[in-house]
């Protein structure tokens, strides 16, 4: 269970990391949201989004845990949201909201 709250917090604890980590790379790769306007919804700056990212793409070419992990929260937002059929334009960060996974 992730909240809004532990997301945007100065936590750097590796449960807030990586919960914030996820956030940010199905933000960007879902929405066509800047690395700004990422930044912004989880209170961090442009630059360390872009660090967060480079940093997801590297975990998820080896981490098999990581790639489940980030596989099932896909799905269960798909339920939610359609992801499969809609296209990137169609969300935005704003649209994200925080659900048990």
């Amino acid at each position: 269970n992730v909240t809004e709250k532990i997301v945007s917090a100065k936590s750097r604890t590796r449960e807030a990391v990586r919960a914030r980590n996820i956030v940010m790379y199905l933000i960007k790769k879902y929405t066509d949201s800047s690395l700004s306007q990422i930044g912004a919804y989880v209170h961090r700056d442009h630059a360390t989004v872009a660090y967060a990212l480079n940093t997801m793409d590297d975990l998820m070419s080896y981490d098999a845990v990581l790639r489940q992990e980030v596989a099932s929260i896909e799905r269960a937002l798909g339920r939610y949201f359609s992801i499969a059929a809609a296209s990137a334009s169609s969300f935005s960060a704003k649209s994200v909201r925080f659900c048990s996974v």
